[in-house]
């Protein structure tokens, strides 16, 4: 069937015989249905985990000195939203951004 063929009936309500299924052996019922074994199962348990306290995402002298000054900034501005002076040395600008984490958590 062609495209446009499949819109107009889609639109016409679909009376093409290429969407009619034709099953070639009858449904079964639950009457026609036979079991061969029983197994016998337990109840499912379901235990809930144990929710351990997240620990805060606390940067070192070493994940900000990876960082370039740019991202330094950007990230105690998403975090704790505070503009930290880029025109002081990387150096600085961490010792800075370690107070202010210092701080927050206080």
């Amino acid at each position: 069937m062609s495209l446009f063929k499949k819109i107009k009936n889609w639109f016409n309500g679909g009376d093409d015989k290429d969407d009619i299924l034709v099953l070639k052996t009858p449904l079964t019922t639950k009457k026609d249905a036979k079991v061969d074994t029983v197994v016998k199962t337990e109840p499912l348990t379901v235990k809930p985990k144990k929710r351990t306290a997240k620990k805060p995402n606390l940067e070192t002298k070493d994940t900000l000195a990876k960082l370039t000054k740019v991202q330094i900034d950007e990230l105690a501005l998403e975090r704790y939203g505070a503009h930290l002076d880029r025109r002081k040395r990387k150096e600085d600008m961490i010792e800075s951004y370690l107070i202010l984490q210092k701080e927050v958590q206080l």
